[in-house]
């Protein structure tokens, strides 16, 4: 049978922190067991319907999410990035900004996802002043009613042992010095959920009570990541870099006419920047990683053509490791094409549709098949410039489609 957790809390929810103190009337031993996550990545562009709980531990914890999606109906109506509606979240790109408090701030970093280390020292002061505080209260009710029933010296003696030490426990932690602390997050939502086992114990001998807590959180986070280029400029033979004429971050694909005066084995670099990296930096955020990677090009023309790619990754596995979205079956990347040529025309494209690909291969061998190429394609493709098209311009083609030049 599935567990049905108690949620903690929820983003954008700000509660005192406790700072533990060591003292306790119980003998209290904590036995923290790694906290455990799930993570939804969305990319922009990309919807996902938020189910009602999600599953943990083998399907044996079951978090509610109900209280999740109305943060999620409550952060979409206040920002451009997202929308919701009916259960169905959509990242339309960009950055988002959630803040975190308490028992968040030392299991969730600053991009939603665990703390590769958590002080569970520090967690443990937040447990007792928001979770054990309300357990002892309602066992020492128990332990207050099962006196009155009873008649038995031995139970007397351990009911009232309880009730004393609880009191003393609840006085403490009731005490605790409480201190905001908050946490702004990058680009994810997150909710956190807590599972734990109570153990008491009683010893007859010296009137002592014991107990044994086994806490385990648990973490759902959707993460968002905007894979689009803000910018993407090239450079030719180490000369001054220069945009893209009309560059989108929607548009991902390019031609360039060079010059004539370009060599017919330039060199060509490409330098650019990822949306989501910009836009924290222009807004002067600092000390995050969203496990962002622009990955330029550099090229050498052939015959005066050439492609550069640029590709834009996230590091889902080393971001989140063993949890991460099962969804995708490597990290999520985008990548830009650009097409450089001298010619007034994309050499190779025979389709005319403006990118060199398998198609225009097939279209090579037709034109050698039936013998009926115009002056016009005899420029396009004929790539080794021997006057005719045939089965070696198509495979010179196809290493145009696969390697860029």
């Amino acid at each position: 049978m599935k567990k049905k957790l108690k949620v903690l809390a929820a983003a954008f929810l700000s509660i005192a922190i406790a700072t533990p103190n060591i003292y306790a009337a119980s003998n209290i031993s904590y036995d923290f067991k790694l906290a455990q996550a799930k993570y939804k990545v969305l990319l922009d562009g990309q919807s996902y319907q938020v189910p009602d709980e999600v599953t943990f531990a083998n399907g044996t914890i079951s978090v509610s999410l109900e209280t999740y999606k109305e943060n999620l109906q409550n952060s979409a109506s206040q920002v451009s990035t997202l929308d919701y509606e009916n259960g169905l979240l959509t990242f339309k790109g960009g950055v988002t900004l959630s803040k975190i408090a308490n028992e968040y701030v030392p299991i969730v970093s600053s991009s939603g996802t665990l703390n590769s280390s958590i002080n569970y020292d520090n967690v443990k002061g937040y447990f007792e002043k928001y979770q054990l505080l309300n357990k002892l209260k309602s066992k020492k009710v128990e332990y207050q009613n099962s006196l009155q029933q009873t008649t038995d010296e031995d139970e007397i003696k351990k009911f009232n042992a309880f009730i004393s030490n609880y009191e003393e426990d609840i006085e403490r932690i009731e005490d605790l010095k409480v201190t905001e602390l908050n946490q702004t997050i990058f680009s994810s939502i997150p909710y956190l959920a807590v599972n734990y086992t109570f153990t008491e114990g009683y010893n007859y001998e010296d009137d002592s009570v014991r107990l044994n807590i086994a806490p385990t959180y648990y973490l759902y986070s959707v993460i968002f990541r905007d894979l689009r280029l803000s910018t993407l400029q090239y450079s030719i033979n180490s000369s001054n870099y220069v945009s893209v004429p009309k560059f989108d971050k929607d548009t991902y694909t390019y031609t360039i006419k060079l010059p004539s005066s370009v060599a017919d084995n330039a060199t060509i670099k490409t330098k650019s920047k990822g949306y989501m990296d910009n836009v924290l930096q222009s807004n002067n955020y600092t000390d995050y990683d969203l496990d962002l990677e622009v990955i330029d090009d550099t090229i050498e023309l052939k015959n005066g053509i050439g492609t550069a790619k640029v590709r834009v990754v996230y590091d889902m596995y080393g971001s989140l490791g063993e949890y991460a979205d099962t969804t995708f079956n490597s990290n999520p990347e985008r990548e830009y094409t650009i097409y450089f040529t001298k010619y007034d025309f994309l050499k190779g494209d025979l389709d005319r549709n403006g990118a060199v690909n398998a198609n225009d291969a097939a279209v090579a061998l037709d034109l050698y098949k039936y013998g009926n190429a115009t002056d016009e394609d005899m420029q396009i493709g004929d790539m080794n410039n021997d006057g005719v098209i045939n089965a070696n311009d198509a495979a010179l083609i196809l290493d145009v489609y696969k390697y860029g030049y």
